[in-house]
Order: C-alpha cells, then sequence, then structure tokens
C-alpha cells in the first residue's frame, strides 16, 4: 500500500498563500530554489513521530488550473514509470513528464479517471 506522503496548493500568489497558512497553523514556510516559484511549507517539527505531511504552495497560473484554486496530493512510490503503467492500465493519464528533482528524486503529475490530478515521487534509496 502506498502513502500519500506530500501535498501542493497551485495558485497564482504562492508567496502570500504561504504567507497565510504560516500566519494561521504556525508552518514554517522557506522559498525553494529553481525554475518555478515554490515555497516549501513544513507542518510539524520534523521529529520522526511527528503526525502529518509537508507540503508546498506552487504558482499555477490559472489557465493551467481551469481558472480553480487546486490542491494536489503526492504519494511516494517504488517506480514511477510503472506506476504510470498501471495508472494508464486503469483508466487514468500520465499529465506530465517525468521530472528529475534535486536529489535525484523522481516527479510525474497524473490524472484519475475523474480528472483529479495527484503526484508521484520515486525516492532515491
Amino acid at each position: 500500500m502506498f502513502r500519500v506522503v506530500h501535498f501542493e496548493l497551485q495558485t497564482d500568489k504562492p508567496e502570500e498563500l504561504a504567507q497565510f497558512y504560516s500566519k494561521v497553523f504556525g508552518w514554517k514556510v522557506r522559498q525553494v530554489e529553481g525554475d518555478i516559484p515554490y515555497w516549501h511549507l513544513q507542518t510539524g517539527t520534523g521529529e520522526q513521530h511527528t503526525k502529518g505531511i509537508n507540503g508546498g504552495a506552487a504558482l499555477i497560473r490559472a489557465e493551467e488550473r481551469q481558472g480553480r484554486a487546486a490542491a494536489v496530493n503526492t504519494v511516494e512510490v517504488p517506480s514511477v514509470i510503472e506506476m504510470i503503467t498501471s495508472i494508464e492500465a486503469n483508466g487514468g493519464r500520465q499529465a506530465s513528464p517525468v521530472m528529475e528533482l534535486p536529489g535525484g528524486e523522481k516527479f510525474v503529475y497524473c490524472e484519475d479517471p475523474h480528472g483529479i490530478v495527484f503526484g508521484l515521487i520515486e525516492r532515491q534509496a
């Protein structure tokens, strides 16, 4: 069984959104270096047994989100490529290219048969 390990809030104003969650819930906010404006959202203390998951706020323009705000859950899997095959065999689809992240992780957006977007991440062993 694979678990949700990350969430992403997609908006035109990720820094503003990140600050909102920092002020309301006390989440720690850190801007991530890279080509796409992105803010890491730490929801817990970072201790090993803290419940919950961390996330991020990403700049995704309204036209790319069909004008809606969106939240994307990310599931950790052993193989992104194998999971894409399973998703497509069950009526879903790959919604983005597979991306190489810092540290050698692989990430991809997919859609379920109802059009709900989710992410897959393959971590380095």
